[in-house]
């Protein structure tokens, strides 16, 4: 068991040091001018900028816990215009020590890096990068600047944890909070007769046409406007999961309750290092308990993708074939499978790994209807009509004919002959982080 460290946003010096009390170390600072989800705090402010009230935070925090982590978090896609300024912004924190940004556009990564080479990168991965080969590439490039990896909301546990155990970085995973659907800069709000708040933003819920108990609350600020879901993800049921051993990588948990009371966002906080605490304690942890002294929120809580896509699974119910499982007790046998020709998948014989060559893998599923393949070796030749194995990890094998081939361009091909990123056809159903073979 490892215990990670608890992280979230603050916006106020009185709200960081609650929060520090109650059991976080490490608090998140949002500038308006960078981040799309910023929360102002419509007290009347005594400070004439945000550097001062930042300043003030930093002070504040630093007085009474010294140890405490202190990141810079920007969420903005940043433009030629947004650059003087955000220069001045970089200063600012770097002259206060505070050395780690968290940075989800890959064009200002590089810029910081350039440009400030003391400061460490948090990689925010929300909206990418769901795969250890393009783990891979950050941590390669990034080098000694990278301190962490966000991790993206998309991920379930099996694809975290196959993720850490091939790229070993350092991770922080949202357990608690707002979930982002989707951000545009254009403000889809603006023109319509609805009251604004303090700061120029307005809110409005988007209805759920066939769920009537279900609203998505929609945010028009000048950054744009961004959707969250419904519901507020919580993850404290599997506080064991994710403190265990081979999770060990995840440092940080991340409670993201922008625009909450402050008391709250404390006793959100408190309950999760309780929980954390207990589930050190062998046998002391009771999910249900510490789930039911959260603080309730207008919305009903959520697990997300984290237990896995249950639209995959639901997908994979339907699918118009069967699946037989391989032998568990030889380990070298491929079972066949079967059924209609047409969906260009069909039965074979049982096969023997020694008469098969592994390719590569599948990294992604796109919209059920494509796969992505990992192809690691240049060693191969493989045409339209030909038929691959694919291997899944819960110990299925599906034979499926090649019957149409695209690069990551979407350019048609009628063959693959060298390592790289292809699409092809597929069925409906998960199949991540399969192997895949051909026949020799």
């Amino acid at each position: 068991m490892h215990k990670p460290i608890i992280s979230t946003f603050v916006n106020n010096k009185d709200q960081a040091i609650r929060v520090m009390e109650a059991g976080a170390e490490c608090i998140l600072l949002d500038d308006p001018k960078y981040s799309i989800r910023y929360i102002k705090n419509t007290a009347p402010s005594k400070y004439t900028n945000d550097h001062d009230r930042l300043q003030n935070i930093i002070d504040g925090v630093r007085e009474k816990y010294s140890n405490c982590e202190i990141v810079f978090n920007t969420d903005r896609v940043i433009h030629n215009e947004d650059l003087k300024t955000f220069h001045n912004t970089a200063e600012f924190f770097c002259k206060n020590n505070v050395n780690t940004f968290r940075i989800m556009d890959t064009g200002l990564v590089n810029l910081v890096c350039r440009e400030y080479p003391n400061v460490k990168i948090q990689l925010n991965t929300e909206t990418g990068n769901n795969n250890y080969k393009s783990f891979m590439f950050w941590i390669n490039s990034l080098g000694d600047h990278l301190d962490k990896i966000v991790l993206s909301k998309e991920l379930d546990i099996e694809s975290i944890t196959d993720i850490l155990a091939k790229t070993s970085a350092s991770a922080e995973l949202q357990v608690h909070g707002n979930i982002m659907l989707l951000y545009t800069r254009r403000r889809v709000l603006e023109s319509l007769d609805l009251p604004k708040n303090e700061d120029g933003s307005t809110l409005a819920f988007l209805q759920e046409k066939t769920r009537n108990e279900e609203s998505y609350p929609i945010v028009d600020n000048v950054h744009g406007s961004y959707m969250l879901h419904s519901k507020k993800l919580c993850l404290i049921e599997d506080l064991p999961l994710i403190m265990d051993s081979t999770l060990a990588l995840i440092r940080s948990i991340m409670i993201d309750l922008r625009g909450t009371d402050t008391d709250q966002l404390c006793d959100t906080v408190r309950v999760y290092k309780s929980a954390m605490d207990s589930t050190l304690d062998t046998g002391g942890f009771d999910a249900n308990h510490f789930k039911s002294i959260l603080p309730r929120f207008e919305s009903d809580f959520t697990k997300g993708f984290f237990n896995r896509n249950t639209t995959d699974k639901a997908a994979k119910s339907k699918s118009n074939y069967s699946i037989d499982n391989i032998d568990k007790n030889n380990s070298e046998s491929f079972s066949g499978i079967s059924k209609d020709k047409n969906d260009g998948i069909h039965t074979n014989d049982t096969q023997n790994k020694t008469n098969l060559q592994k390719i590569g893998e599948v990294c992604d599923v796109v919209k059920e209807n494509s796969m992505v393949l990992d192809i690691e070796t240049d060693n191969i030749n493989l045409h339209l009509g030909d038929t691959i194995i694919i291997d899944t990890p819960e110990g299925n094998v599906i034979n499926l004919k090649v019957t149409w081939i695209k690069n990551l361009l979407q350019d048609n091909l009628d063959k693959i002959s060298s390592k790289g990123f292809y699409i092809i056809k597929w069925a409906k159903g998960s199949v991540r982080k399969s192997n895949v073979y051909v026949k020799l």
